[in-house]
């Protein structure tokens, strides 16, 4: 945990509810982990992970579309429509691969939904037509798996309006 900043705010901010943003980063590893690296990313150690297939669909969830298809579950009254301004795929060292996605909301286990069709996609299980689809339609497909949770890192939480829209357009 590393403290930025710390500033003054006035009696209605909230941490939750005044976010109008927030980064999350979620690490692959196209290799077996090691005792030290298991607990903090996805070890997949299987198949031909096809990187040019995921390059081409992680663009498919930016923007705004219906995520109900990628939520564990969408809560009474929850808005299942939500806005991704970016969702990149950066190689790492050591055969390490970050999704990273900045949204203004996301649906519970919405990233790690995502990246389980991102790796769908990798290992030909779906397509990017299927994605299309459940973004269009709302509608679940059986094969898309959630990733487990140890690679997932909350990385940032905006508050600031204009920073929000500033790393969407310059990332």
């Amino acid at each position: 945990l590393h403290v930025n900043s710390v500033e003054p705010v006035d009696q209605t901010f909230h941490a939750r509810f005044s976010a109008v943003g927030k980064r999350y980063c979620y690490y692959l590893l196209l290799r077996q982990a090691t005792p030290f690296e298991w607990r903090y990313c996805w070890p997949l150690m299987h198949g031909d992970f096809d990187l040019d297939a995921v390059l081409k669909a992680a663009p498919l969830f930016e923007g705004s579309h219906l995520f109900n298809a990628f939520a564990g579950k969408v809560l009474n009254g929850e808005n299942p429509r939500k806005f991704l301004s970016k969702v990149s795929i950066v190689p790492q060292d050591n055969a390490y691969l970050r999704i990273e996605t900045l949204g203004s909301g996301y649906l519970y286990r919405m990233v790690r939904k995502i990246v389980g069709a991102l790796v769908g996609v990798a290992y030909g299980k779906l397509s990017m037509a299927d994605i299309e689809y459940m973004l269009l339609s709302g509608e679940k497909k059986k094969n898309v798996m959630t990733a487990p949770a140890q690679g997932l890192f909350l990385q940032e939480v905006l508050f600031d309006a204009s920073k929000f829209s500033e790393l969407s357009v310059h990332q």
